[in-house]
């Protein structure tokens, strides 16, 4: 049993040759105590102690190396739990920060059209002293659209199995959706693989991108025609949005346009928002850029 310990541990037992040597110097020195009793029995005396003192000291030299050992384990246990704490935090972090962006993305776009109509509606009911039915109809269906867009991000957020339309499908329908609810008019160039050659996160980063840069344009900027581009060449994603409003200037980047340049970052991608040029020469509007490398 004794031996097995010592075998599935990481300790050495004593060094018993220096036992083994005392101990063969104390049995040589016997036979002498025939004729010399009294130094005889005091070199088995020291040689005993010697033995002893040997196997004691090897023992507390194990001992010290072992406390050493525990001590290393117990710091590296301790570096093991900060860790995992940290872990822990930063997934709560990032959990809440997709969450924020799921319903800032979702809902803002919607809102915006819903604000939008709203205005256009109460400049009718000024002017004419009523409001068609078919524009009461189509902020209805915005209230519709915003309720099951929440539905959808909930059920995004709590599951990951939701399946989701091609990209190409996908934009075209948002862009489609904005230009009959928020008053704008939209050129748009989309030339993809039929088979796609990167991630559901580049995906999502593209469609976020494009919901974005519209929605703001809309509402900071202003601008009443947009045109976008998104093409695969030379293993990179190159998407690009100009629109005729308000030049960007040097505005601070909101949650939005922060959220969207952590995404591209994440998949390493590079990202500008500039002012766009008119056909004069001048800065308008505003272009947005981004650069994604496809997978593989």
């Amino acid at each position: 049993m004794k031996m097995a310990f010592y075998e599935n541990s990481d300790l050495q037992p004593p060094d018993r040759r220096r036992l083994l040597a005392c101990l063969a110097v104390a049995c040589m020195a016997y036979p002498l105590a025939q004729t010399f009793l009294m130094p005889a029995v005091l070199l088995v005396i020291l040689g005993g102690l010697g033995a002893v003192w040997a196997y004691i000291r090897q023992i507390r030299l194990e001992a010290e190396r072992s406390a050493k050992e525990l001590q290393n384990k117990c710091r590296e246990l301790e570096q093991v739990r900060r860790n995992t704490a940290r872990l822990v935090e930063m997934s709560v972090q990032e959990e809440r920060s997709r969450i924020a962006h799921e319903i800032h993305d979702v809902i803002g776009h919607t809102l915006t059209a819903a604000i939008i109509q709203l205005e256009g509606a109460k400049r009718m009911a000024e002017q004419y002293g009523c409001v068609p039915p078919e524009k009461l109809e189509l902020l209805s269906g915005l209230a519709r659209k915003g309720l099951n867009d929440i539905r959808g991000a909930v059920k995004a957020i709590r599951s990951e199995e939701v399946r989701a339309m091609p990209l190409e499908a996908a934009l075209r329908e948002l862009i489609q959706c904005t230009a009959e609810t928020m008053e704008i008019a939209i050129e748009a160039d989309i030339s993809l693989p039929a088979t796609p050659d990167w991630g559901r996160l580049t995906e999502q980063a593209l469609y976020h991108a494009l919901q974005e840069g519209l929605t703001n344009g809309i509402r900071h900027g202003r601008c009443s025609q947009a045109r976008f581009s998104l093409r695969a060449s030379e293993g990179r994603l190159r998407f690009r949005l100009v629109n005729d409003g308000e030049p960007y200037g040097s505005a601070v980047p909101g949650f939005g346009l922060s959220s969207m340049i952590e995404r591209v970052k994440l998949l390493g991608g590079d990202l500008s928002v500039r002012s766009s040029v008119d056909a004069d020469g001048n800065p308008g509007g505003c272009e947005l850029s981004i650069d994604l490398p496809l997978a593989g």
